[in-house]
């Protein structure tokens, strides 16, 4: 501690510091500064976090999260995976600028009073030798993480990968903040022996939501919801008429009440009273613009965006759903699918779709990737025009930016469209 300038002898307690100044040993500055009460003391419900979000639809929001929004959440977290106070060790490699890595990297580690191995940027090789090292029993990850990881694994020395899998034999994996398709699911147990917790949230949740049962995940799903959480499920077409009791394998857009969903958007009312509303008993629901389907043991499974459902003609298709189909093709990166105005059909399926390598065959690879779609989908939701790009718009998560996309009526990057031979295309108009 630097004396200040002018000042001259010896403060009590100091010592000469090379005779530049003035120094204190720690000790001595705690002695002499006797610890005083917080003068503020924070309510539950008082604002904790304004959290921006929008990353998907261009349009920033701040979420306002209270304390016992935070609060509640850690507690259905920490239950959920059976943390251990002050026993575990949570690796922190996803941003916590983003909601999911706040909670489940900083809050949830400090409630638990766990060890944290922060990572200040993702590069895959660091994440592995921490692992390697410190033996994680909790890693958070996205799929934006995980397929590079799996990369890793299959490419790298075979002692390395023998090190890194058996350090993670006694890990907790979860994944969030953007789908995690099934053959990246198989992929990662098949070289690890570790099924990977799927979960879902919104930032205007704290995020979570629903995850997974850490001892039986099911892959595809994103799992029960959360302790304390209420679920209904909105009908699609009778203005969010709860169609819960319905059965097994229904489908709506899910609305969720619990401890930890938000007050609301700051200096934004409208968008407030778009995302909650409150029933006869008074109770608060967010609704999330997810469609799920929940299957007859009550696991949960999101088939898209409710904004992203394309109308053709007055059917229904579900661009997840053609998206995971594309992906299975051998040749398929990415793809991204989304709906286009057409005078006719209100809307066509446009696919647009990521190879990795130039199409030299593309007439071919429409015929191929419309033959696939057709074998797993219902003629009306085959993509009506294929487009190839050199890459598709993400977040730093790795969730698809669609409003991007949707901005233009052509391709997002250089290499333009292909539609296909015309004998071809009247099998996708087909709408019966």
């Amino acid at each position: 501690m630097q004396a200040r300038g002018g000042e001259s002898g010896h403060a009590e307690g100091m010592t000469v510091n090379g005779g530049s100044g003035y120094s204190m040993r720690l000790e001595e500055v705690l002695a002499h500064s006797p610890a005083r009460p917080p003068s503020v003391v924070p309510g539950l419900d008082d604002t904790a976090v304004l959290q921006p979000t929008g990353g998907t639809s261009g349009t920033l929001k701040v979420a306002i999260l209270s304390h016992r929004n935070l609060l509640a959440n850690v507690t259905q977290l920490s239950t959920l995976i059976r943390l251990r106070p002050g026993q575990d060790r949570i690796l922190s490699v996803l941003p916590m600028f983003h909601v999911y890595g706040l909670s489940t990297c900083l809050f949830t580690a400090i409630f638990n009073a766990a060890t944290m191995l922060p990572l200040t940027r993702f590069r895959v090789n660091d994440m592995l030798d921490v692992i390697c090292r410190h033996k994680p029993t909790i890693l958070p990850l996205a799929p934006a993480i995980i397929e590079p990881m799996c990369k890793a694994l299959e490419s790298g020395p075979e002692k390395r990968t023998i090190e890194v899998i058996s350090a993670l034999q006694s890990t907790i994996i979860t994944s969030g903040a953007a789908p995690l398709l099934p053959k990246t699911s198989h992929r990662f147990c098949e070289l690890t022996g570790i099924q990977i917790a799927q979960g879902y949230g919104l930032t205007e949740a704290s995020p979570v939501t629903h995850a997974n049962p850490i001892d039986t995940p099911r892959i595809g799903s994103i799992g029960l919801p959360l302790p304390d959480t209420q679920v209904r499920l909105g009908d699609l077409d009778q203005n969010d008429e709860d169609i819960s009791a319905v059965g097994g394998n229904t489908t709506g857009e899910l609305l969720v009440c619990g401890p930890q969903v938000m007050s609301g958007y700051i200096d934004n009312p409208e968008e407030t009273q778009r995302m909650i509303s409150f029933d006869e008993h008074g109770q608060k629901w967010l609704h999330t613009g997810d469609i799920v389907r929940v299957d007859p043991d009550g696991f949960y499974y999101v088939i898209d965006r409710r904004k992203d459902m394309i109308n053709r003609g007055g059917l229904k298709v579900y661009p997840r759903q053609v998206e995971n189909v594309l992906k299975t093709h051998d040749r398929v990166v990415d793809a991204a699918v989304i709906g286009r105005d057409d005078p006719v059909q209100t809307q066509i399926v446009v696919a647009m779709v990521v190879t990795g390598k130039p199409v030299d065959d593309r007439e071919e690879l429409v015929v191929s990737l419309r033959r696939l779609c057709r074998d797993h989908l219902a003629p009306y939701a085959v993509p009506e025009v294929i487009e190839f790009v050199t890459d598709l718009p993400h977040t730093a998560l790795g969730k698809l930016q669609k409003y991007r996309l949707r901005e233009n009526t052509q391709s997002p990057a250089e290499d333009k469209m292909s539609s296909g031979s015309d004998q071809d295309m009247h099998v996708a108009k087909d709408l019966h």
